[in-house]
């Protein structure tokens, strides 16, 4: 059997991806594959806990963009769910979403079609 904590290798453009699914503040998994997702396209961004604060303006900015174009944006936070934490939607606290979608552990933004 599959260890189920090891990270697959990272996506790539164009992958098929699996349903990515992260905690959100209540620790309820969020799955990106859900059908009220379906057909939009999806950015996650992911941030860093000391940088949320610094980086919030420009995070509104991005999101408003892609939420204006009837996509769907959610701001992961590298901590364990928390809803205390404002601004973030959904947490990544071992970075393996991060890892898989962007390559690297760290913040960024990953953008994932719609199209299938």
């Amino acid at each position: 059997m599959e260890d189920e904590q090891k990270t697959p290798d990272p996506a790539i453009p164009g992958d098929i991806l699996p349903n990515i699914i992260l905690p959100d503040a209540t620790e309820s998994g969020v799955g990106m594959a859900q059908q009220s997702r379906a057909g939009r396209w999806l950015m996650l961004i992911f941030v860093e806990p000391e940088l949320l604060a610094q980086k919030a303006e420009a995070i509104a900015a991005v999101r408003a963009r892609i939420e204006a174009c009837e996509g769907l944006a959610y701001t992961v936070f590298f901590a364990k769910p928390d809803p205390t934490v404002a601004g973030a939607d959904l947490f990544d606290a071992s970075k393996r979403g991060a890892l898989f979608l962007l390559g690297e552990s760290k913040s960024g933004i990953a953008v994932i079609s719609p199209e299938g």
